[in-house]
């Protein structure tokens, strides 16, 4: 059977398999690095009527203390189809829904969002069509109401703000993803659900698919079937992200083959390491060497093999390496669930042990595995150096890396490759240093820098003159050279709802002259050029962008080659 959902709750890492309605330990046979591992069954009792079912989804409750799963049956009496498990004990969540649901999202310690194929929750009078709240031990369907196809994915953040992705096409205005900041969830044709531009397309109509929705350091991802956005406006390829007000493509984007076949199925996101996890049906970077399709009936080729990382830190890909011939990364199947634990990575799909696809025939994965990323390795270009020196740090599986050190000081620095990073050594005091790399594998001794102290020279002692004494001359006074004085620089910046303002006065920059803005809206990319403004009579300028209320945006301004502090305006 197919493997559809898994999710954590608090330490205890909740896996759930299909078809016994059972919870699945994380019991295995030790921990190998850079190995797929079978995962081991364990014995929390069955879910009302999971016996003889599938489990279709589950969710951890937002306080980690439950694990909420869902059937694809309902009860011979009519609702239920979703329980509750809390470590001992199963309950149901009132009456239930009267079908399967695909996603469980907490949104808060009150409110679980559900989506899937049902139409009809608990008491509610109306009919629904895939998505509703349990909130206070009350069902409210009128969120689902006039979503015209099927509710794929959800995301929740907390405290109000829901994402929706799907096949639907609301009024002609989403093209497959929609989002309300508002509890309840309004009904349908209200204006309090939100356009994300013109939403998806795929190769031959709009709406596109949006199979999965993840959150990463603020920024909304978007996985599914969709090569362009709905206007066309931008190229797309099954993966894509949220900033400054349109969707743009992931790296080069995933493969696909123009049937549907290939695709994202699940994201899951890493924020204190920046990495966002893939998976799906994909076998290849978009327009790589791939032959397109991974599933359970084809034998991938292609470098990633339904399963990959993107780390934001470098704009790369990262495949799941288990061997040293080139065909040894990936899975043998389509991936449809993630946990995500640091480390270690839990997977669920529909995926076995294939003897031909070059996996050793003892791992066993039957559909679910686990994979614990290695240790990484890091050596320095060189030991010693003055503070401020940049320093290169090679090694392998430098992924996710969140901190270099010298000693216990931690310093700046940048990357170009899982292989290849650049440390700026910090303000220290004369002595040696361990330097050590976090990477998601543990944490890489890189050697040892000294900073080496540096005493005047002696100053040779002068000759005693022996000539006769001669007059001594008035000496001219040289004159004191002025000091350049440091440029005055006083700007402001705050957020109004959708609108970003900075006003100031920069020195130097008088009435007439031009202020240049620099703009990001994400950490790790580069500042781009914007608009430029120009200085009023009183020297002062005001300088406004319209961005979204949920991101933040770093700024700073320049003129007459003067620059500005950096200015960090949060929602």
């Amino acid at each position: 059977d197919m493997f559809v959902a898994v999710a954590s709750s608090g330490t205890r890492k909740q896996v759930m398999y299909a078809r016994d309605g059972v919870t699945w330990s994380t019991r295995t046979s030790g921990t190998v690095p850079n190995q797929w591992q079978s995962v081991a069954r364990g014995d929390a009792g069955a879910a009302d009527n999971a016996e003889d079912d599938t489990i279709v989804a589950v969710g951890a409750s937002a306080d980690d203390s439950q694990v909420m799963t869902s059937v694809a049956t309902p009860s011979p009496g009519g609702l239920r189809c979703i329980s509750a498990w809390n470590g001992s004990t199963w309950s149901p969540l009132g009456a239930g829904v009267n079908g399967g649901t695909t996603v469980l999202r907490a949104l808060n310690d009150d409110t679980l969002v559900v989506a899937g194929l049902f139409s009809r929750v608990g008491t509610y009078p109306d009919d629904v069509n895939g998505l509703a709240t349990w909130a206070g031990g009350v069902w409210d369907g009128q969120g689902g109401r006039g979503f015209d196809f099927n509710i794929k994915s959800l995301l929740a953040v907390a405290p109000t703000t829901v994402y929706v992705g799907g096949d639907f096409y609301r009024g002609g205005c989403c093209g497959g993803i929609t989002y309300t900041t508002n509890q309840p969830l309004p009904p349908e044709g209200s204006p309090d659900w939100k356009t994300m531009s013109t939403g998806f397309r795929h190769p031959t109509e709009i709406p596109g698919l949006v199979d999965a929705l993840a959150l990463l350091d603020g920024t909304v991802y978007a996985g599914g079937y969709f090569n362009e956005t709905g206007d066309g406006g931008v190229d797309l390829a099954n993966l894509a992200y949220w900033t400054d007000d349109t969707w743009q493509t992931v790296g080069p984007g995933l493969n696909e083959d123009g049937t549907g076949n290939t695709s994202v199925r699940t994201l899951a996101s890493d924020d204190t390491r920046g990495l966002l996890y893939v998976g799906g049906t994909f076998d290849d970077t978009a327009g790589g060497a791939g032959n397109g399709v991974c599933d359970d009936t084809n034998i991938a080729v292609g470098p990633l093999r339904c399963v990959t990382v993107w780390d934001a830190g470098i704009n790369q890909f990262i495949p799941f390496k288990w061997g040293s011939e080139d065909d040894s990364n990936g899975l043998t199947g389509e991936v449809k669930a993630f946990v995500v634990d640091d480390s270690v990575v839990y997977v669920g799909g529909q995926f076995n042990t294939w003897p031909e696809g070059g996996f050793p025939q003892a791992w066993n994965l039957k559909n679910v595995g686990k994979w614990t990323w290695g240790a990484p390795s890091a050596a320095l270009s060189t030991s010693s150096g003055a503070s401020g020196t940049s320093v290169s740090i090679s090694g392998s599986r430098l992924i996710g890396v969140t901190e270099v050190k010298f000693g216990t000081t931690p310093a700046a620095f940048t990357r170009s490759s899982i292989t290849s990073m650049a440390a700026t050594v910090p303000n220290l005091a004369p002595g040696t240093y361990t330097v050590t790399v976090n990477a998601v594998g543990g944490i890489a001794n890189a050697g040892t820098f000294t900073v080496p102290s540096n005493p005047r020279p002696p100053v040779p002692p002068q000759p005693t003159p022996t000539a006769s004494p001669t007059p001594t001359p008035t000496p001219t006074p040289t004159p004191t050279p002025t000091p350049t004085p440091t440029p005055e620089i006083d700007i402001g910046g705050k957020r109004s709802g959708d609108m970003a303002i900075v006003t100031g006065r920069m020195e130097g920059a008088g009435p007439g002259a031009l202020v240049t803005a620099y703009t990001r809206t994400k950490r790790g990319v580069p500042y781009t050029e914007g608009s430029t403004v120009m200085v009023n009579a009183n020297g002062t300028f005001r300088w406004t962008r319209a961005i979204s209320s949920r991101k933040t945006l770093w700024v700073y301004f320049t003129a007459d080659g003067v620059k500005s502090n950096i200015l960090r305006l949060t929602p």
